[in-house]
This record gives structure tokens, C-alpha cells and sequence, in this order.
């Protein structure tokens, strides 16, 4: 019995091509009326491609609205970083001009000043812990179950131990100056106050200060 032969696939007629090329134009329109059919950008291209029957016309209008869309994009970015270093400039020269205008309240030896445009006064800047070294703080400082720095224990322990030291110190210094202490005595109840209230690793206290406030008119 003879083998079977292997039966040749028939070739491609310019009837079947077109049909093929038919059903890709039409997937693509109606892929583009789907997906982006409340995109008013895309109003004139899908008018265009409406009565488009040639697949490579339709395929050139999508790619001519895919590089208007490439520089729009690439326009955008550029002004974006524009806008963002202009906002940046912005905002350091204002905070230059206030401490311009803190030095001269300081001067002046005024804590407010009205001027038409604004009333300027100064404020109390409250302290604020600054981590220097995260990994290092101790883990009672993070929240649970997800380990979350909690900045406001943090704050709250670091001014804790800033205030009772201070406290401490300052009942030695008494001592020595009503000589209930001598000076050696003192400098070790120092040493064993500091070590009884040690410094929290991997953050300290940013100094608390003046800023200045305006207010405009």
C-alpha cells in the first residue's frame, strides 16, 4: 500500500488576503472604539478610520497618532521637570526671604510687624526628631504588626529624656552652688545621670528655634 502524501496547503489568493485584511482593519476600529471610546483625543481618529477599508491606511493613522502621542509625552515630561525645578527655585527663595525677615525682627528686637501687604510675627518651631540612622532605633518605636517607625513615640521619648537630664543636671549645679556638692561629687552624679538616661540610638532632637510667620492681608 502507498504512503499517504502529504497534502500542500493551498496558496494564498489576493480574495483571501483581502478578506484578512478586511477583518484586521475592522478589529483594529473596533478595538479603538472600545477601549478608547470616551477619549475625546481619539474623536478624529476614529471619524477618520470610520470609512477606512485599507488595513495599511489604517495601520498608518494609528501609528501617526501613536507618535503625536510619543511627543506629547516626551513634551510633557520635559515640562514637568521644568515646572518641578522652577517650584523647587520658588520655594528656596521664599524660604530665604523669611529668614530674611526673621534676622531683621531679631534686630529690630520686635516679635510682629504690620505692613498693607502682611502681618509678620514670629513663632515658637517646635522640636522634631530627626532619624539619623533608622536600622538603629530600637524596635518599641515601631508600630505592629507591620513594622512602622512611630515618629511621634519617638518625639515624645526624646524630649522625655532632654527634659528629665535637664532637670537632673540642673538639681547638681544647685547642689554645687550651695556647696552641698564639691565639684568631683558633681561631675559623677553627671556621669550617672547621663547614663541613667542614655541617648536613643539612631535619632536625636533637632533643636527647637523661632521661625517666621505672615500673614497676608
Amino acid at each position: 500500500m502507498a504512503a499517504p502524501t502529504k497534502r500542500r496547503a493551498a496558496a494564498p489568493t489576493a480574495q483571501r488576503d483581502m478578506e484578512k485584511e478586511l477583518a484586521a482593519a475592522g478589529t483594529l476600529k473596533h478595538q479603538l472604539s472600545e477601549i478608547f471610546g470616551d477619549d475625546h483625543d481619539l474623536a478624529l481618529l476614529r471619524d477618520t478610520l470610520e470609512g477606512e477599508t485599507d488595513l495599511l491606511e489604517t495601520l498608518d493613522r494609528v501609528l501617526e497618532q501613536m507618535a503625536v502621542d510619543a511627543a506629547n509625552v516626551a513634551g510633557i515630561e520635559k515640562f514637568t521637570t521644568t515646572l518641578a525645578a522652577r517650584k523647587k527655585r520658588l520655594e528656596d527663595r521664599y524660604s530665604t526671604m523669611e529668614t530674611m525677615l526673621l534676622n531683621a525682627l531679631t534686630i529690630l528686637e520686635e516679635r510682629r510687624l504690620e505692613r498693607p501687604l502682611a502681618l509678620i510675627f514670629t513663632k515658637a518651631k517646635p522640636a522634631k526628631a530627626v532619624i539619623t540612622d533608622e536600622a538603629m532605633i530600637p524596635s518599641q518605636f515601631f508600630k505592629t504588626p507591620e513594622p512602622q517607625l512611630s515618629k511621634a513615640d519617638l518625639l515624645r521619648a526624646l524630649k522625655d529624656r532632654r527634659d528629665t537630664l535637664a532637670q537632673k543636671l540642673a538639681e547638681i549645679a544647685e547642689r554645687v552652688e550651695a556647696q552641698a556638692m564639691s565639684e568631683q561629687e558633681a561631675e559623677a552624679a553627671r556621669a550617672r545621670a547621663v547614663a541613667a538616661f542614655p541617648a536613643i540610638p539612631g535619632a536625636e532632637l533637632d533643636a527647637e528655634g523661632t521661625s517666621i510667620q505672615v500673614k497676608w492681608s
